[in-house]
């Protein structure tokens, strides 16, 4: 994800609407063409422990 983040900016793409959520992180740019893509992690869910009481 980083190296996806840096690559484009250092090609002087403009990064909008970066986004965390627990799990998961993304981002929007838009090409040269004008078109918006979006990059993102995979979705990792979080389990929780059970507790027996």
């Amino acid at each position: 994800m980083f190296d996806s983040y840096r690559e484009l900016t250092d090609r002087g793409m403009k990064i909008d609407n970066v986004r965390f959520i627990p799990g998961s992180i993304w981002f929007t740019f838009k090409d040269p063409d004008g078109n918006v893509l979006t990059v993102s992690s995979p979705f990792i869910a979080k389990q929780e422990e059970r507790q027996d009481g």
